[in-house]
């Protein structure tokens, strides 16, 4: 958003985030981002596998195994995940599984479209009405650009969860915090739906 300032509150208590998934991006790993979700929520348990997406495989605590959707949902069966972070890939993952599950969720320049593919949507439940987090998107996005995260949102109706922050593609510290912080102010959402409107429908 810019210089937009939003008044920073929580309407979610931090101490009921027990569980977080953090799922990165293609060409990335678990770190330093997990360090940073470590440093925000000290109480809660990090689970941050590194990801193969191009060859479908998935590490955590030195096992290694085949099927990432696999391992993400029985993650969240077995450990009680309650949030989910991704970027980039990760964000499109997390965007399936937070809308399969009900999580409560924060996605930093999610590929939620290629030339190639888009998410299916009539393979996720849909939440219209259910405010559960943030969709941050870099204004200078290269890889994932705006422009087109836009479109595709407003396309299907996630518009009013979009957040639009002054980065690139890769997310520094300070972002990162902020934009998982802020997705536990539901109030925002006005503030972001107000602002998308402003922004977006001249153009």
């Amino acid at each position: 958003m810019g210089n937009t300032q939003l008044i920073f509150h929580q309407d979610v208590d931090i101490d009921s985030i027990s569980n977080i998934l953090f799922l990165h991006g293609l060409e990335s790993s678990p770190e330093p981002k997990a360090k940073y979700l470590k440093e925000l929520f000290p109480k809660s348990q990090i689970i941050a596998p590194s990801i193969d997406y191009k060859n479908d495989t998935i590490k955590f605590n030195n096992h290694s195994q085949k099927g990432i959707m696999d391992f993400c949902e029985n993650t969240i069966h077995t450990m009680g995940i309650n949030f989910i972070v991704g970027s980039s890939a990760g964000g499109r993952l997390g965007f399936i599984l937070k809308e399969k599950y009900d999580l409560h969720y924060v996605l930093f320049n999610p590929a939620l479209f290629s030339d190639k593919e888009e998410i299916s949507w009539l393979e996720i439940n849909r939440n219209l009405n259910n405010y559960k987090g943030l969709i941050v998107s870099g204004r200078s996005d290269e890889v994932v650009p705006l422009r087109k995260l836009v479109r595709f949102l407003t396309d299907n109706k996630y518009i009013d969860s979009l957040f639009v922050i002054d980065i690139a593609h890769n997310v520094p510290e300070d972002a990162f915090k902020k934009g998982v912080m802020q997705s536990f102010n539901m109030n925002i959402n006005k503030s972001i739906q107000a602002y998308n409107q402003n922004r977006f429908s001249e153009k």
